[in-house]
C-alpha cells in the first residue's frame, strides 16, 4: 500500500519516468477526477483561508545502528502524510477504504507525486 492518499517519496521515486512508472501514473489518474485547471503549486483551499491540516506518522521499520556516545540513531522509516485536497475526488469504484479523520480515500502510486500538491518538508 502507498498510504491513504499520502504520497511517500523516497530514493526510488525521484523523477524516474520509466515505462512502469508512466503506466502506474496512468492507473492512478484513472482512479480519480482532478478539477480542470488543477495547479499543483497552490495548496488546497480551506474554509476561511486557514492552513491546510496535515496529519503525519512515522513508522520505524528497522534500527540500523545506535551510537550512544555521539547520540545518533540510524534507522529506516516510512513517513506518511495525510491531507484533504478537495480538487481531487476519488472515483467510487476505486475507493480503498475510509479514514475516521478524513473520510473516503484511494491509494496512489508514488509516481504521481510530481503531478499533485504535496506539503513541503523542511
Amino acid at each position: 500500500s502507498y498510504g491513504n492518499c499520502a504520497i511517500k517519496r523516497g530514493p526510488d521515486c525521484k523523477n524516474k519516468k520509466s515505462e512502469r512508472t508512466v503506466q502506474e501514473s496512468r492507473i492512478s489518474h484513472e482512479k480519480m477526477h482532478m478539477d480542470l485547471g488543477y495547479d499543483l503549486s497552490k495548496r488546497p483551499a480551506t474554509t476561511l483561508g486557514q492552513p491546510t491540516q496535515i496529519r503525519a506518522s512515522v513508522d520505524v521499520r528497522n534500527i540500523i545502528g545506535v551510537d550512544e556516545k555521539a547520540q545518533i540513531i540510524s534507522m529506516e522509516a516510512t513517513l506518511s502524510l495525510l491531507w484533504i485536497d478537495e480538487r481531487i475526488k476519488p472515483k467510487l469504484e476505486y475507493l480503498d477504504g475510509e479514514s475516521r479523520l478524513f473520510g473516503e480515500y484511494i491509494s496512489l502510486n508514488p509516481s504521481i507525486a510530481d503531478e499533485i500538491w504535496i506539503p513541503d518538508l523542511f
